[in-house]
């Protein structure tokens, strides 16, 4: 008697190991190509000591956890993971995935409060990123102009080069400011393909989301904004800052060890290497000390006075 096909397993072993290779590397955060190349060799071979380590040395960080339970809303960013979560009574209203420093200018590892919002914001270029960007004026004459950079002069009378919204802004539609001494902030990119990529630690330090029009609506929508309301106010194509009328808590966060949407272990690259066990210690103190200063109101209010007269700080790509 021939059976259905549904009662045969008719997957050949090469796909099924294939199959099972892709699975371990979507859990360990890696391209899944089922091809066990060096990454995916050097993780099959992590001891499983070493594991139970890092799961220790993570769920001490988890630690801090606890108290967003009592938050409304918040939004996180879980760098190793690459992604972005808002999160608002308890639940994941969306997960979305980001770009984030790489090991020579690492997205710093603190807690704030996102205060407003910049469409269309003009990009105040850092220091550290002139160089690069004049380099490449050198090598495609005109790019400067093409792109839309403009040199302005400071209060201070010091030159500043500044990048007008625009289709080639690095910062693209959106910034969500949170006004912090890192110089650091959420914000949108003209460069969507890197979004494609397995390994997103790109950044100068900023964190690029792929979705911030859905972020934008979720921190708006109490204020009345809806998917119209926003599509308008960005056709004007005018730089506009909102502030929210009920700022809401960000945390950058460092966990190797995480779950995934369906509740599965992952175990994510040490990207900035601090599952080190000194390393993690002096991260868990820094951040202590971070968490037991953290501005109240009229430090935020002074910080967003400093940010108003003179943006460039705040402005690391």
């Amino acid at each position: 008697m021939d059976l259905p096909a549904r009662y045969l397993d008719i997957t050949p072993p090469g796909a099924l190991l294939t199959q099972a290779v892709q699975r371990f590397q979507r859990r360990h955060g890696l391209a899944a190509d089922g091809v066990v190349g060096a990454w995916t060799l050097a993780a099959l071979h992590e001891p499983v000591a070493e594991q139970l380590a890092r799961i220790q040395s993570n769920r001490a960080r988890a630690g801090v956890l606890e108290s967003r339970s009592a938050l409304r809303q918040y939004v996180e960013v879980n760098i190793p993971a690459f992604e972005l979560r808002f999160v608002q009574d308890g639940r994941f209203l969306f997960r979305s995935r980001v770009i984030v420093g790489d090991d020579k200018t690492p997205t710093p590892i603190f807690d704030d409060v996102i205060r407003y919002i910049d469409l269309d914001p003009t990009w105040y270029v850092p220091p550290s990123i002139v160089k690069q960007i004049l380099d490449r004026e050198q090598q495609e004459a005109g790019y400067l102009e093409r792109a839309g950079f403009v040199l302005r002069t400071s209060e201070r009378g010091r030159p500043r080069l500044l990048q007008r919204p625009g289709p080639e802004n690095a910062l693209g539609r959106f910034k969500f400011v949170f006004p912090n001494h890192h110089a650091v902030y959420l914000h949108d990119t003209a460069k969507r393909g890197l979004f494609g990529r397995v390994d997103r630690a790109l950044s100068h330090g900023c964190v690029r989301g792929e979705r911030p029009a859905e972020l934008a609506l979720a921190l708006l929508a109490e204020q009345g904004w809806d998917a119209a309301r926003l599509e308008q106010a960005l056709a004007t194509r005018r730089t506009r800052r909102i502030e929210l009328t009920e700022p809401v808590p960000v945390f950058l966060d460092y966990r190797t060890v995480d779950l995934d949407a369906d509740g599965r272990l992952l175990l994510l690259q040490d990207l900035y290497g601090l599952d080190n066990p000194a390393r993690a210690t002096a991260e868990m103190q820094s951040s202590v000390r971070r968490w037991s200063v953290r501005p109240g109101p009229a430090d935020h209010r002074e910080a967003d006075r400093r940010v108003a007269s003179n943006p460039a700080p705040a402005s690391l790509d």
